[in-house]
């Protein structure tokens, strides 16, 4: 089966907006079309953006969070990618 791994805001994007290639995503996700691979760093990311108050319009505390669920119950788990230093 195919792997997939999203920015979190194409996330954000599927929770906001029912139409759109982001929501399209996340319904073949549900349906089980590919495996979500993310790691800690990511959904801890996610997390971070839903509970932004800019977002309530759109969602609810409580549907951001059984949205965030939703994502981390149905994603495979990878390690953190290791921090990158940059030489200047």
């Amino acid at each position: 089966m195919a792997r997939a791994v999203f920015d979190p805001n194409v996330l954000v994007a599927a929770l906001i907006s029912p139409r759109g290639a982001p929501a399209a995503l996340y319904l073949a996700l549900t349906r089980g079309r590919f495996h979500l691979i993310a790691s800690p760093q990511l959904l801890d990311e996610l997390d971070h953006v839903l509970a932004r108050s800019k977002f309530r319009r759109s969602a609810s505390r409580e549907e951001a969070r059984a949205f965030f669920d939703a994502v981390a119950r149905l994603a495979l788990f990878t390690e953190d990618p290791p921090a990158t230093v940059v030489a200047m």
